[in-house]
């Protein structure tokens, strides 16, 4: 009788111990939303999210990381950001970090949106691109490199059309 109550203890005593493990596990790994869409550009990734679970205005985020051989890592750049109108391509932003953000209420982006509406006014009815490049220095070498991008958006997620698209991310990858 002692010996199965004692195998019993430690079969107990595993199980705890392993649940224990696997709770811990669970509680150090944050959950990460997943894109409702992704394209892949040839030298970056652009995903639409409906959510993200950070402090930031919805928007775009840019971020750009350095490719040299086998390594990828976080550089700042000089990003600028403008938008195609029915006529015109206006500037929406510039900056320089190797993570940018730019709010959809950006005085300038909603400039553009503006004027799709001014055309017709479905907010819906047009998909329209930004132009984004994406300067790296090397200051070190005095050497630069320039990326550029057209990242497809839907005028309607700049005028805050409930339950559509909330946050584009750019990944721009930097080829040294």
């Amino acid at each position: 009788m002692g010996m199965v109550f004692r195998l019993r203890l430690l079969v107990f005593i595993l199980i705890i111990a392993a649940l224990s493990i696997v709770f811990s596990a669970l509680f150090l790994v944050r959950a990460q939303p997943s894109p409702v869409q992704s394209l892949r550009l040839p030298h970056g990734v652009v995903s639409y999210y409906s959510s993200m679970p950070t402090s930031t205005s919805p928007g775009l985020i840019i971020r750009v990381y350095a490719v040299n051989g086998s390594s990828v890592y976080a550089v700042p750049a000089f990003i600028a950001v403008y938008g195609l109108t029915p006529r015109h391509i206006v500037p929406i932003a510039y900056g320089y970090g190797s993570v940018v953000n730019v709010p959809f209420n950006n005085t300038n982006w909603l400039f553009v949106a503006n004027k799709w509406l001014a055309f017709n006014p479905s907010v819906n009815g047009y998909n329209t691109s930004l132009l984004i490049f994406v300067t790296y220095i090397d200051f070190a070498k005095n050497e630069s490199w320039i990326e550029a991008y057209s990242v497809p958006y839907n005028v309607g997620w700049v005028m805050n059309d409930p339950g559509k698209i909330k946050y584009i991310v750019l990944t721009a990858y930097v080829n040294l």
